[in-house]
């Protein structure tokens, strides 16, 4: 009763007020609240009123003259309620509140229909979810799953608002792919975004799926062809899918069937054999063509067109034979140097039955190959189902000799030999060939010595020849003799030592000669007197700035040869700075740059050099002979121009320490020094501009190859006047400009011309034309723009003339419409339409009216003339009245004229 009410209540107050609004907001506007759950919504209004309250079957409240009033309910039960908020302003309004109670399933689950068991791959079943106890079901989501996958879903458009049951089918067909798989449904109620958040779902337990399927055998295991070679075995494997998992039987010609996934073929196994995998399902079978196979008989490797030994450099070609082999589309030929691989070949032939193949490898031999074997393999590589690791047949080696011309030891035999007077020195001369080489010493007397060594003394000429010569060629050796005077005959190797401070020396002295002695006398590793013929000072850690080693001979007489040893020691720092100067440097003043070098010796052999970027500019070398490390300082003198802002000098010390020092020579550099100059502005180029309407001052190009530092103020003036660079150039400011660059150094200033550039404005001096036929009309449009633009006039689509100006001449009927000027530059295109109507001519009547006249005149006339030969031929008279009776009156003689 109270609803009913209510719905003539809302009923009245629709009628009273039509679609006017109510003054009232709800918060939240809707609500969504789960069956039994609290709700609490707001109603307010900002005008005056005279009450409001909630009109409900739960919760109703009051009127009251508050501004805010809230409906609550802590038990929602009632599925169909209708609240809303109502107030009295001028007269009564209200608005409805849209609820929602909502009730999630009581259970979800998942069933097939009419079907138990195992399912067939390809045939049809349906599965039925069932979800009970739900509402609103309008908001009702029912989703299918198979494993994670979505894969239908279904909604419903019944708006019952109390719970009901539903029930929703999908149908399959199931593959092998499947089996095992796990199907599902889902009730999801999306309430929206006044309600819960995610939505609330309810998912029913998994239901497994088993699928029976035919089995299938693995063709890629198992091979319609199976190759088995003469005197070997193979072992085959049949493998099935399948459910519920299949037999495996294998059956041949004996109809003895064998149930195994593997089976052994032999040579006695026929050739057609097949694999049967069965189940309740259906069965599968792989028939297996076993084809038997022949190695080849013999490889074999020779050389072709050559016997003997082969010439270095020279190619030769090897030839491999490998007799009755077959299938050879699986043959592969390898070449093999020593262990090496260094060739093979394959073929493409599908010959089925035994055949011979050739196959030539090319080779250019070296010393090195000299006793080498060669040998060629024949592999037949049949795949996985075939025998592992693959067939091969090797052929048996071939050893090739290789003759070379021969090549004297350089090392053993100097280029200059050192002879003292009566000490004679033995050379030795060996020599690499094949064959062995025959070695002979030739000197200018012509008899040639055949032997490997040969004794020098001062008497042998200063031009010594150790000639090598075998069956391919011949090799030379020129050995200067140099006869020393100096009494004591030994040598130092090196004869001359560069050690770094605290580094390691060692230096050999050598005789020819016999002796009673020989030592090194040094303040650091002396060598005590011994009867070797070669003796070596070494120093692992040498600390003596002016060590004076020299070796010792007893020979006759003692004698000794002094050993020149310099000790160095690279810079501990390398630095440059200004001198007398800080800050920038400005163009054109002198300025002075040091170096300063510490502690680096010895002195004499250092070089200070100077770089600017990465040229040098100057160098200073030094005389003083002081062994220990000192200290040095180096000057420069610049003068820099603008060119050089931003420079960066540096300076260098090396120590050049000659052929026995290190090389690259040890270098220390200091950091580099970077100046900066202040120089005047200035620029190379100053030229007039042609921009864009619209573009600043501070466009113009020439201002980027502006030079000066600081960078320089830019100031622009036209007619005297200082302007503001950043305004945009508009198309009355072309002219003549005056740009100032300046710095604290000095200023530079040019004129320039400016014209802006703009696209066509068109000013039609008439817009429209109102002639009469036969008229000449002259259509003019003046212009603006820069570059000056193409002007032209078209009618109908048609272009009719250039320039500004176009007549028309005796305008015609034709001659009416829209002519329109274009004016066109790089910028743009601008157009103008004129209008022209042409008047038709008045009617001329001054013909018809002189043809009329004439007309009257002739009859007058004509009258008159017939009148004067009436007058004449009666002879009568006339009198004339007074004037002002302006008529003729007849006499008695009576006249009709």
């Amino acid at each position: 009763m109270l609803l009913l009410q209510q719905l003539i209540g809302l009923l009245l107050i629709n009628l009273a007020y039509g679609d006017s609004e109510c003054p009232v907001e709800l918060n939240p506007q809707r609500v969504v609240v789960e069956y039994g759950g609290s709700v609490s919504v707001n109603c307010s209004t900002s005008v005056t009123h005279h009450g409001m309250g909630w009109e409900v079957s739960e919760g109703a409240v009051p009127q009251s003259r508050d501004n805010l009033i809230t409906w609550r309910v802590s038990n929602l039960t009632q599925w169909d309620i209708q609240p809303f908020c109502y107030l009295n302003h001028k007269k009564q309004c209200q608005l409805e509140l849209p609820v929602t109670i909502y009730k999630t399933p009581d259970s979800v689950s998942i069933s097939t229909v009419n079907h138990t068991g195992p399912m067939m791959e390809g045939n049809q079943y349906e599965l039925q979810c069932d979800v009970l106890n739900v509402a609103p079901v309008q908001y009702l989501t029912v989703k299918w799953y198979k494993g994670q996958t979505l894969v239908d879903q279904t909604n419903f458009t019944d708006t019952i608002k109390t719970p009901v049951d539903k029930t929703v089918t999908l149908m399959i067909r199931p593959d092998r792919a499947d089996d095992g798989a796990q199907y599902r449904c889902e009730a999801e109620l999306e309430l929206g975004e006044e309600g819960p958040q995610p939505p609330p779902k309810l998912t029913s337990d998994p239901l497994n799926i088993t699928v029976y399927y035919k089995p299938t055998i693995n063709e890629t295991k198992l091979p319609s062809v199976v190759p088995l070679f003469r005197g070997y075995s193979v072992v085959i494997v049949c493998e099935a899918d399948g459910n519920p998992k299949p037999t495996i039987s294998w059956n041949i010609s004996t109809n003895n069937p064998v149930y195994s996934e593997t089976f052994t073929i032999t040579d006695s196994t026929p050739e057609d054999l097949y694999c049967i995998a069965d189940n309740s399902v259906d069965t599968d079978i792989r028939h297996v063509k076993v084809s038997v196979q022949e190695t080849p008989d013999s490889v074999s490797i020779s050389t072709v067109n050559h016997t003997g030994p082969m010439m270095e450099g020279n190619q030769y070609e090897l030839q491999c034979d490998v007799l009755n082999v077959v299938p050879v589309q699986y043959l592969t030929f390898k070449w093999y140097k020593g262990r090496t691989l260094v060739d093979q070949t394959i073929f493409n032939d599908t010959f089925i039955t035994p055949v011979n193949k050739t196959v030539t490898f090319m080779i250019r031999p070296n010393r090195t190959d000299d006793g080498v074997q060669y040998r060629c393999e024949a592999e037949l590589e049949l795949g996985a189902e075939g025998p592992q690791p693959p067939l091969k047949v090797t052929s048996d080696p071939l050893n090739i000799t290789v003759y070379y011309k021969p090549t004297i030891n350089e090392t053993k035999l100097p280029s200059v030999v050192s002879v003292f007077r009566g000490h004679p020195v033995v050379l030795v001369c060996e020599a690499d060939g094949n064959p062995k080489p025959t070695i002979s010493w030739n000197s200018s007397t012509n008899n040639p010595v055949y032997s490997e060594t040969f004794t020098v003394t001062v008497s042998t000429p200063e031009d010594l020849y150790c000639i090598v010569n075998n069956s391919v060629d011949t090799d030379i050796r020129h050995v200067k003799v140099s006869v020393q005077d100096s009494e004591c005959p030994v040598e130092l190797n090196p004869q001359r030592v560069v050690v770094e401070y605290g580094g390691s020396v060692s230096v050999d002295c050598k005789t020819y000669v016999l002796h009673h002695g020989m030592g090194w006398e040094a303040s650091e590793g002396a060598v005590p007197q011994s009867r070797d013929t070669l003796i070596t000072w070494r120093v692992s850690n040498l600390t003596q700035w002016d060590i004076e080693p020299f070796c010792y001979l007893n020979h006759k007489k003692q004698c000794q040869l002094e050993l020149p040893v310099t000790v160095y020691k690279t810079p501990d720092s390398v630095s440059i700075s200004t001198v007398n100067h800080t800050g920038p440097m400005m163009e054109g003043n002198q300025y002075e740059l040091q170096c300063d070098v510490l502690n680096v010796a010895p002195v004499q052999y250092l070089t200070v050099k100077w770089y600017k970027g990465q040229t040098l500019v100057d160098q200073t070398n030094f005389t003083d002979t002081t062994k220990t490390p000192v200290n040095k300082t180096v000057t420069l003198m610049i003068r820099p121009d603008r060119a050089d802002d931003g420079v960066q000098y540096r300076c260098e010390a090396e120590l050049e320490l000659g052929a026995e020092g290190p090389q690259p020579p040890p270098k220390v550099t200091s950091d580099p020094l970077s100046i900066t100059v202040y120089y005047k502005p200035q620029s190379n180029l100053c030229e007039d501009w042609s921009p864009k309407n619209g573009t600043s001052l501070v466009s113009y190009p020439i201002l980027n190859s502006l030079e000066g530092n600081p960078r320089p103020n830019i100031s622009w003036r036209r007619k005297s006047s200082l302007l503001n660079a950043s305004v945009p150039l508009n198309t009355n400011d072309s002219g003549k400009y005056e740009i100032t660059a300046s710095n604290e150094l000095g200023h530079f200033m040019c004129t320039i011309n400016i014209t802006v550039e703009y696209a066509p404005m068109i000013h039609a001096s008439q817009e429209k034309f109102s002639e009469e036929e036969g008229s000449n009309i002259i259509l003019e449009c003046n212009w603006t723009g820069y570059p000056e633009p193409d002007v032209w006039w078209s009618f109908n689509n048609k272009n009719i003339s250039t320039g500004r100006r176009h007549i028309i001449e005796r305008a015609r009927s034709t001659s009416a419409g829209v002519y329109t000027c274009s004016a066109m530059n790089k910028f743009g295109r601008k157009d103008k339409n004129v209008v022209v109507e042409i008047r038709g001519n008045p009617p001329n009547y001054i013909p018809y009216v002189v043809i009329l006249v004439f007309f009257v005149l002739l009859v007058l006339l004509i009258a008159l003339l017939f009148c004067m030969w009436k007058k004449k031929k009666s002879s009568g008279s006339y009198e004339v009245q007074s004037a002002k009776e302006y008529e003729l009156r007849p006499l008695s003689n009576g006249g009709n004229c």
